[in-house]
């Protein structure tokens, strides 16, 4: 069955790499990410946008809104992207006081969803 993948990431961040090559053993490139969609009959996939601006600081408090896909560009006819929104930028300075020095906000977690319309599985 064709699945579409909705939450992937494929963005130039350190740990991104590092867990690739370390923990998963995975290409984390374009071509290592088609090859796997191919293997798994994954026909689209939709790239949520994050970014680090200095080399290990993701999670990135001085990251751009929006945040895009940085790994590789134009971005493969596989993929799709959804911009990712920093919301330490998003706060109040006050909010932002309350964080001190952490690197990132905290965001409550989402739970896997996994749905089927019309012989597409979408999973998250």
């Amino acid at each position: 069955m064709p699945i579409i993948d909705i939450h992937i990431h494929l963005s130039d961040i350190d740990s991104f790499h590092r867990t690739a090559k370390e923990l998963s053993g995975v290409d984390y490139t374009a071509a290592g990410l088609q090859r796997e969609f191919e293997r798994n009959d994954v026909i689209l996939g939709i790239g949520m946008g994050v970014q680090e601006t200095v080399q290990g600081a993701f999670p990135d408090k001085t990251a751009p809104n929006p945040m895009g896909l940085d790994l590789v560009g134009p971005l493969p006819p596989f993929l799709m992207e959804c911009v990712g929104i920093n919301p330490v930028r998003l706060a109040s300075p006050k909010e932002r006081r309350s964080w001190g020095e952490s690197r990132s906000a905290s965001l409550p977690a989402r739970s896997p969803v996994s749905s089927c319309m019309q012989g597409i599985t979408i999973i998250m």
